[in-house]
């Protein structure tokens, strides 16, 4: 799971110094620590990605539910006459898409991707939808303002 390689001090000094090879795996962070052999370890390295998807995809998950309800929350609750609210959800669709692109796509399985997706997709279309008929009404109100005068 991990690569550890222990360098003994003289007894004067308590430090462990830990050198890491080259590996690549899915970092764990944990503000509390796990304590292998006495050490507190805050960073961990998991390699076997049959190991990772389950937390990967627990993650992703959590993070895509509450976007998705922070998402169907402000077109629910917002009258959006200026369209800063449906531009709001598509920076935030795009970047829920970029961060799942950069960090967990290599631990997710293409169906689990292709199922945020197509939610992801649903709701981008609606906020389009939204800012074309607020840009159409904003143009009519200018053409009728110009006719007035």
């Amino acid at each position: 799971m991990y690569s550890v390689q222990k360098i003994k001090f003289p007894k004067k000094s308590k430090k462990l110094n830990i050198t890491w090879e080259n590996i690549h795996g899915f970092l764990m962070t944990s503000k509390k620590g796990i304590v292998i052999e006495e050490n507190d370890i805050f960073h961990l390295e998991v390699m076997n990605k049959k190991m990772v998807n389950p937390m990967v995809s627990k993650k992703v998950n959590k993070k895509f539910d509450q976007l998705m309800s922070h998402l169907t929350e402000l077109f629910i609750e917002s009258d959006d006459e200026d369209g800063e609210v449906a531009m709001e959800v598509l920076n935030q669709i795009e970047k829920f898409r970029l961060q799942i692109k950069n960090k967990y796509r290599e631990y997710l399985s293409r169906q689990q991707l292709e199922k945020m997706s197509k939610k992801l997709q649903i709701l981008q279309k609606e906020a389009t939808r939204k800012m074309q008929v607020i840009q159409n009404e904003y143009y009519a109100l200018q053409e009728n303002h110009k006719r007035g005068k």
